[in-house]
């Protein structure tokens, strides 16, 4: 399911790996008729395709991943620029798991989010609104359940990180497109 089709890249992490972990945590009927999702970088892309918008508006060198929804029997696929997610990434983000965990749990699950939106036809909740939704549930879901034996000592750690001023810098780097990913227990 997890392919990866990059052009001169190499990425500094194993991000098929990192993907394939959090998709452990997706519910398998919120994946269904999800043919693959593509780890890329932007050099891989047609000069087509870096010329187009998102359904957003925002010019693709910008944006992180892309929902295909399935159109004339093709079916859904992601895309994730890994490149892109690394552009302000700086060593600790690649080598502390749970800090490279949420960089690409943010991305894949909001773009999840646009999946399941789709196929379960929901029109109650705007695109976004809704993806962010889906994407910080399940980010809380994998943190809780991957992380959870923090827990105990969370508190005192929250306060100590809070003092040194590590906490600011979590958000700084968890922010995606200018939203703070949430995670808590």
């Amino acid at each position: 399911m997890v392919q990866e089709n990059y052009k001169d890249y190499t990425p500094q992490v194993n991000a098929k790996k990192t993907v394939q972990i959090l998709l452990n945590y997706v519910p398998p009927e919120d994946l269904a008729n999800l043919q693959s999702i593509v780890l890329t970088n932007m050099a891989a892309l047609s000069r087509k395709r870096k010329r187009q918008r998102s359904s957003s508006g925002a010019p693709i060198s910008d944006v992180l991943g892309r929902y295909h929804p399935g159109w004339k029997k093709q079916p859904a696929n992601i895309e994730i620029y890994v490149d892109t997610i690394f552009n302000d990434a700086s060593w600790y983000d690649l080598k502390l798991p749970i800090l490279r965990n949420l960089m690409f749990a943010k991305v894949l699950y909001h773009e999840i989010g646009h999946h399941i939106q789709i196929i379960s036809n929901s029109k109650l909740v705007k695109g976004e609104a809704f993806a962010d939704k889906y994407a910080s549930r399940l980010s809380n879901r994998m943190f809780r359940q991957r992380y959870g034996h923090f827990r105990p000592l969370w508190n005192s750690f929250y306060w100590f990180i809070q003092k040194v001023g590590f906490v600011t810098f979590i958000e700084r780097r968890s922010r995606v497109k200018n939203r703070v990913c949430k995670i808590g227990f």
